[in-house]
């Protein structure tokens, strides 16, 4: 595909901010499906089965995206805007959007496990995504802070993180065995989607966590062994789940 060089960078901008679109949309939708009791799962399988959406959509409801890649470019698209005096609603939505849903999220679980000071909380993933050992770009981090900030104590796993990395980013809990940071935890965020936690033991978990011993799956990535966590006496929490 050829095009001058400020449409190849416009299309760039463009495509990543096409993105985070989809994904303020989805946490629009989530918001809804919390309240009416509709699962924003079944939602975003309906709206991929259109073909004018498709199966590769950005429509996974979360906690929010990191300001890497896609926050870079709406913040791109925003200053050009800013310099050619053209209003920008929608992208500015987006980004409102993401800023604000940390705080909606960590309010919300707040409620839920009687605030977070005095509790400890295990952090499952603290990659940006699966596949990689980088923190940088990691919403973890962000929630690390956040819940350190309202006085409680995090206990974090990663099975590909670099403890070095981890410790100069003032993650001083760290462990390499998910049972062992689970340990004590009143409740555990499951923040990234790696394939290794598809196997984890709820039992183990059981055993490892202390009352209200909630999980926190704000990928949705564990959904299918819901009633198993309900089953072993585990709430289960996801996104969007109604």
């Amino acid at each position: 595909m050829r095009m001058s060089l400020v449409s190849a960078e416009m299309s760039k901008h463009a495509l990543n901010s096409f993105f985070a679109v989809s994904l303020a949309f989805i946490y629009d939708i989530a918001d809804m499906c919390e309240k009416t009791g509709a699962d924003v799962v079944e939602v975003s399988k309906a709206l991929r089965s259109d073909s004018r959406i498709g199966q590769a959509a950005y429509l996974d409801a979360g906690i929010g995206f990191s300001g890497g890649t896609l926050g870079r470019d709406l913040k791109s698209l925003k200053r050009l805007g800013n310099k050619f005096n053209i209003e920008l609603p929608v992208i500015s939505g987006v980004w409102e959007k993401n800023l604000n849903r940390r705080e909606i999220i960590m309010a919300n679980f707040a409620r839920k496990i009687g605030g977070f000071n005095g509790k400890t909380i295990g952090i499952f993933g603290l990659t940006y995504k699966a596949g990689t050992s980088t923190l940088r770009r990691s919403l973890s981090l962000e929630i690390i802070e956040k819940i350190n900030k309202r006085g409680g104590v995090v206990r974090a796993f990663d099975p590909e993180a670099k403890e070095k990395e981890i410790k100069e980013k003032g993650v001083s809990n760290f462990f390499r065995d998910p049972y062992q940071a689970a340990e004590g935890c009143h409740a555990i965020f499951l923040m990234t989607s790696w394939p290794q936690f598809k196997e984890l033991r709820v039992d183990k978990i059981l055993q490892s966590m202390v009352k209200p011993k909630i999980f926190f799956d704000t990928k949705n990535f564990l959904r299918e062994r819901e009633e198993e966590f309900k089953n072993a006496g585990i709430m289960y929490i996801g996104v969007g789940r109604g």
